[in-house]
């Protein structure tokens, strides 16, 4: 008799939301980048927990907006289909926002799915607003869908945050686990890097800069000492947008290599060499659709080992 758990739970909402910080808290580490920029999360991330006899496998999903091209309609895309495979469906929504236009569009169109998750709402930033408004903010979701359960959190304070997984520990189904009891994630370390770098490059460009860069991991070399060379690539779509980011002397793109090359070494417990090359593409984004796995085909994943 199969006494372990095992389940996919998909975090959704809107931009900002705060999935990417709960799965990173719930997880243990970044396994998904965090920055005060909305739609930064551009795949389907899936993030690794194990509590008590239950594996979770949590799927944090670009924040569904109106999209604007061919890759902001590939994110909302991959953000509605990752709910095909759920078991438990986790609506991230901001307490301060209550419900917007764009949260009632992400509940009218949950409301119209024909799914077999369980679907949660969990409202997320609670320390943004006063205690006692949080009945009324609850009773108007309420109205809107039958919820199976509702959990206050604050993401990055972590209040309300074990409450929610102690739920998911008993709430998954009945099965034997998918993944390694020491595996984190589900993403090369490839990818991870490269999200990594992008993370930097999106916390020190401003204005539209980080929605028309890329980055892809071109080469992963590991020498006999243990140390490893990364090559980037940061794909840019104008050259005024590369001459930003290289920055006066070189001093812009030699502090995020800096800052990203800490943060890749605290990941991967190895030393690491970093190379950051920009590259102009006009109009990469139209046809980029699925520029994460460009030159990122080693399947090595992270484990709690390698944090």
């Amino acid at each position: 008799m199969v006494d372990k758990r095992f389940g996919q739970v998909a975090l959704i909402g809107q931009p900002n939301a705060g999935k990417s910080t709960l799965m990173n808290r719930i997880v243990g580490s970044k396994v998904s980048i965090v920055t005060h920029k909305a739609q930064t999360t551009r795949t389907q991330i899936r993030g690794i927990a194990i509590t008590g006899e239950t594996q979770i496998v949590f799927v944090d999903t670009p924040g569904l907006f109106a999209p604007r091209n061919r890759l902001d309609q590939t994110m909302v895309a991959a953000a509605w289909k990752s709910l095909d495979a759920a078991d438990i469906i986790l609506l991230i929504a901001m307490a301060h926002c209550g419900i917007n236009q764009g949260m009632s569009v992400i509940l009218d169109q949950i409301d119209s799915r024909e799914q077999t998750a369980r679907v949660v709402l969990v409202i997320n930033k609670i320390d943004l607003v006063r205690r006692d408004s949080l009945l009324e903010t609850i009773a108007s979701f309420s109205k809107h869908y039958d919820f199976e359960s509702v959990f206050l959190i604050s993401a990055t304070k972590g209040d309300g945050v074990g409450d929610l997984v102690s739920w998911l520990e008993y709430a998954l189904p009945l099965s034997n686990w998918m993944y390694s009891p020491d595996q984190i994630a589900d993403a090369s370390l490839q990818s991870l890097a490269a999200e990594i770098t992008r993370e930097k490059l999106m916390l020190r460009m401003h204005q539209e800069i980080p929605y028309q860069l890329a980055v892809i991991t071109d080469n992963w070399h590991q020498f006999k000492d243990g140390s490893v060379r990364i090559d980037q690539s940061i794909i840019v779509a104008s050259n005024s947008h590369k001459r930003m980011i290289i920055g006066p002397k070189g001093g812009v793109i030699g502090q995020i290599g800096k800052e990203s090359r800490k943060d890749i070494q605290q990941l991967t417990s190895q030393q690491i060499h970093l190379f950051l090359q920009v590259k102009t593409r006009p109009k990469w984004i139209d046809g980029a659709v699925n520029y994460q796995t460009m030159g990122q085909t080693n399947d090595r994943v992270i484990n709690k080992e390698q944090q």
